[in-house]
């Protein structure tokens, strides 16, 4: 979620650390801070920033990016970038987590369809047999954790039900 905070500007840039707005209006009292060219003066730009998103693939990381909206408005967004791993041992144990973290999310997407296999439960459809079958060969069919094909679950095939 987006907040509005300020920045220093140096170079006509962005810099330093997010300010609030009591804290710049503290030690410039009586300076209207709605006016862009006053802040302007005080060194200062109105700055959206967006946390950094979730990230779960250690093979890439986040990075933020700054960019001018309008004059004096600045917002920051992110955009994922490869991770350099630099030995044998870290290359190992990212693909470790991946498979780990791939199994796990299979097991949850077997776990709730779990109930068309039961006798008192749904009865279970050609497409849903193919679907968890689809899931069970993973990882085994995948090389690459941080790359999945996940099947799509025929009672949910927008992908908005979980």
């Amino acid at each position: 979620m987006e907040q509005k905070f300020y920045k220093k500007l140096e170079d006509n840039k962005p810099t330093g650390n997010l300010e609030i707005r009591s804290n710049i209006q503290n030690c410039n009292l009586g300076k209207n801070l709605d006016d862009m060219n006053v802040l302007a003066e005080l060194g200062y730009c109105i700055y959206y920033h967006t946390p950094e998103p979730s990230n779960l693939n250690l093979a890439k990381k986040y990075v933020s990016s700054d960019t001018e909206i309008e004059s004096g408005v600045w917002k920051n967004s992110w955009s994922l970038e490869d991770v350099e791993l630099d030995s044998e041992e870290q290359r190992a144990e990212n693909l470790r987590i991946g498979f780990a973290q791939l199994r796990s999310n299979r097991n949850y997407y077997l776990q709730i369809t779990d109930h068309y296999g039961l006798s008192d439960g749904a009865e279970m459809t050609d497409e849903m047999k193919e679907y968890r079958q689809s899931l069970r060969d993973l990882p085994s069919n995948t090389t690459n954790p941080w790359n999945v094909t996940w099947p799509t679950d025929p009672s949910d095939p927008d992908g908005t039900k979980y």
